[in-house]
């Protein structure tokens, strides 16, 4: 299988908002608390624009990973901006964040995520961050597994409880 990192084009802008549905679409299953949209009730288009411009905003970019030609997966990736109140409590580093990512059902275990994510953390390094973090919902196991795999650990754990 050919394996191919590259920057997002405007021509796969369909193809991002079909897999930035799923991502969605798939939390709204996996979510014991319930608190993601199904894909028919949530803006899949605006969510996608907004992540890109942000990115754009803060020193990030989008990634498209192709397997023998085909999309199979995307990227977002950008620099956590460093507010004041956490260097006083933190030491200060760059930090590249993992915004969006996903891998299509089909290409899942092929080694496609794993070249999706060292073109990520190469563009961090590339551009002096020190660090670089993701964040997944904590019953997506697959996620968490593959993050681990990829030398991530946990750093912070969040909880919900509904009032």
């Amino acid at each position: 299988m050919g394996i191919l990192v590259r920057e997002y084009r405007e021509s796969d802008r369909d193809e991002i908002i079909g897999m930035t549905a799923s991502i969605v679409d798939l939390m709204s299953t996996i979510d014991p608390h319930k608190r993601f949209r199904p894909k028919d009730k949530f803006d899949a288009e605006k969510y996608a624009r907004l992540s890109m411009e942000n990115a754009f905003h803060h020193q990030g970019k989008t990634f498209i990973v192709e397997a023998d030609g085909t999309i199979a997966g995307y990227g977002i990736g950008l620099v956590e901006p460093n507010e004041e109140r956490h260097t006083i409590n933190h030491f200060p580093a760059k930090q590249g964040y993992i915004d969006a990512f996903f891998i299509k059902d089909g290409y899942r275990g092929k080694g496609v995520a794993d070249a999706l994510m060292n073109a990520l953390e190469e563009y961090f390094r590339n551009i002096d961050c020190e660090y670089t973090s993701v964040a997944c919902v904590a019953a997506n196991t697959a996620a968490r597994k593959f993050y681990e795999k990829m030398g991530y650990g946990e750093q912070y754990i969040d909880f919900l409880k509904k009032l």
